[in-house]
């Protein structure tokens, strides 16, 4: 009876443990580490998430509504992270709020979110480990924001994975 509860404790606690990242792969590489993930919506909008690192590394995750569903793995060489970084300093990523709404919100006259649309979330973690994660939704009129979607997408081979350019 104990050799049986044993061997269920040690079952239990195998599934819990999460596996080290091996040397070659990406994450053991280094913190520095960008991230783009786009929500489902109520219709048919693609989601999924998409990590790139600064040797052109990145893994890729389909959720729903993609060509690709699943993991897949690739590198775009080391000027996707150039075009990623640069793209995030135009839109101004550090001064950008952690929810990403439009100046006139809740105005008479302004322009109100529509809810019905995706959302993404941004994330850009620099070599030091320090992290930052601004969520926009579609919906919104934020145009830094939506220019940096625009920009990230422009960057990842999301016609293959995705269905879309």
């Amino acid at each position: 009876m104990q050799r049986t509860l044993a061997l269920f404790a040690a079952i239990a606690l195998a599934a819990c443990a999460t596996p080290a990242a091996s040397p070659d792969t990406p994450a053991a590489q280094g913190a520095a580490m960008i991230r783009l993930l786009e929500t489902p919506c109520y219709f048919r909008c693609p989601s999924y998430e998409i990590e790139l690192w600064p040797d052109g590394s990145y893994r890729y995750l389909g959720r729903d509504n993609v060509l690709v569903q699943g993991e897949r793995t690739g590198n775009l060489g080391p000027e996707a992270w150039t075009k990623a970084q640069a793209a995030f300093d135009r839109a101004n990523f550090d001064a950008m709020p952690e929810h990403a709404m439009p100046d006139d919100h809740g105005l008479v006259g302004g322009v109100p979110c529509m809810n019905d649309l995706p959302g993404a979330e941004f994330t850009r973690r620099s070599a030091d480990g320090a992290e930052k994660k601004v969520a926009f939704n579609t919906g919104c009129n934020v145009p830094a924001a939506r220019e940096l979607l625009g920009d990230l997408r422009a960057v990842f081979p999301l016609g293959e994975l995705v269905g879309r350019p």
